[in-house]
C-alpha cells in the first residue's frame, strides 16, 4: 500500500509542476509569435519597421543565448539525448544549473523567432522537475528513471493534449522498454497534465485539426508511399542538421558570434520566405485550411530545413521535432495536391494527407 501511495504522489506532482511549467513555456512562445511572427503571415510581406524588430530580436536573443553558453564555462545545451542517458543510468545526474540554463537558452531562441523546436527542450525540462522532486523527497537511484519518464510524459501530455502520447513517448523513447513498475506512475502524470492544462489553465493545443475521413480504400497505398518518402525526408532533415552542428566549429567565427550571426542570416531568409521563423504554428494553420499553393508549400518546405540547420548548427537552442512537424505537414499537403489534381478531386481533402 506504501509504494502505491508514494508512485501516485509521484505521478501526481510531477505530472502537476510539469503541466505549469510546460503551459507557462509554450504561452511566452504563443506571445512573442504574436507580436512578431503572425502580423507578418497574415499580411503576407514585410514592412520595414517588422523586418527590423525581428532582426533585432534575433540579434539580440542569439547575444543573450551566447551569454547563456559561454559566460561562465562552455557547455552543451542539454536535451533529450541526456535524458535518455540519465533515465539508463549513463550519465551520474542531470545537473540542475545546466539544465535551468538550458531551458532558459531554448526559451529565448524560441521566443526570438529562432527555428528551434519547443518539445525536446520541454521533454527535458519535464525530466528535470521529476529528478528534482525524487532528490527532495530522498528516494532512492531506482525511482530516478521512473521520475524522469513521469516528467517527460507530463510535458508531452500538456504541449500536444495527448496523455496517451505521453505516456508512449516516455516509454519508447526515454525508457525504450515497457515496465509494469513504471506504467501507473507515468500514467497518472500523463493524464494529470493533460487535466492540468486542458481543465485548470484552459490552454488550448498547438492545432486543432477535424475530424479525419477517407474516401476510398486505395488511397492507403498512397498513404504508405508518403510514409515511405517522408522517411527519407526526414532522413535528409536530420542529416542536414547533424552536417551542420559538425560543420560549425570550423567556421572562421568565434562560437559566441555564431548565434547572433545566424540570427542575421534566418531574417534575410525570412524576407523571401517568412514562415521559416520560429515554431510553425502559424504556417501550419495555414496549410491544413488550405491557404497555401503549391509552389509555396515546395519554399516553406526546403527553406524550413536550411533554417533549422542554420539556427542548430551555429549555436541556437532548441528541438527537432517542431521544425519535422512543419517539413512533415509541407510534405503531406504537397502530395494531397498533386493527389488531387491526378484523380481531379475524387479522393479525400488536403488535410488528411497534410
Amino acid at each position: 500500500m506504501q509504494r502505491i501511495i508514494s508512485i501516485t504522489v509521484l505521478g501526481l506532482v510531477t505530472g502537476s509542476l510539469a503541466a505549469f511549467m510546460a503551459v507557462g513555456f509554450v504561452t511566452l512562445i504563443e506571445i512573442a509569435d504574436a507580436g512578431l511572427i503572425a502580423p507578418v503571415l497574415e499580411q503576407g510581406y514585410f514592412r520595414i519597421h517588422q523586418w527590423f524588430a525581428i532582426l533585432a530580436a534575433l540579434v539580440i536573443g542569439g547575444i543573450v543565448v551566447s551569454l547563456l553558453r559561454y559566460w561562465s564555462r562552455p557547455e552543451q545545451p542539454q536535451g533529450v539525448a541526456q535524458t535518455i542517458a540519465a533515465a539508463h543510468g549513463l550519465e551520474n545526474h542531470m545537473p540542475m544549473p545546466t539544465a535551468f540554463r538550458s531551458v532558459l537558452a531554448s526559451l529565448v531562441s524560441l521566443t526570438s523567432g529562432a527555428s528551434v523546436g519547443q518539445y525536446g527542450p520541454l521533454a527535458h525540462a519535464g525530466a528535470s522537475l521529476g529528478l528534482l522532486f525524487v532528490k527532495l523527497i530522498g528516494r532512492g537511484p531506482g525511482t530516478r528513471s521512473i521520475a524522469i519518464a513521469c516528467g517527460v510524459a507530463a510535458a508531452i501530455s500538456t504541449a500536444f493534449h495527448a496523455p496517451i502520447a505521453g505516456v508512449v513517448f516516455a516509454h519508447e523513447v526515454i525508457l525504450r522498454h515497457y515496465s509494469l513498475r513504471a506504467f501507473a506512475p507515468v500514467t497518472v502524470a500523463s493524464s494529470v497534465g493533460y487535466l492540468v492544462a486542458r481543465l485548470v489553465l484552459d490552454h488550448e493545443p498547438l492545432f486543432v485539426v477535424s475530424e479525419l475521413v477517407v474516401i476510398k480504400s486505395p488511397e492507403y497505398l498512397l498513404f504508405a508511399l508518403i510514409g515511405v518518402s517522408g522517411g527519407l525526408l526526414a532522413v535528409l532533415l536530420m542529416r542536414f542538421v547533424t552536417s551542420a552542428v559538425t560543420h560549425a566549429p570550423r567556421l572562421p567565427v568565434a562560437p559566441w558570434l555564431q548565434p547572433p550571426l545566424a540570427g542575421v542570416l534566418l531574417a534575410l531568409l525570412a524576407l523571401t520566405v517568412p514562415e521559416v521563423l520560429g515554431v510553425g504554428g502559424g504556417s501550419m494553420n495555414a496549410v491544413l485550411n488550405g491557404q497555401v499553393e503549391s509552389l509555396r508549400l515546395v519554399w516553406i518546405l526546403l527553406a524550413k530545413i536550411l533554417a533549422t540547420g542554420l539556427c542548430l548548427g551555429l549555436g541556437y537552442v532548441g528541438g527537432l521535432f517542431s521544425p519535422a512537424l512543419v517539413v512533415g505537414v509541407m510534405f503531406g499537403a504537397l502530395a494531397g495536391q498533386a493527389t488531387d489534381w491526378l484523380f481531379d478531386s475524387a479522393f479525400t481533402d488536403l488535410v488528411t494527407y497534410a
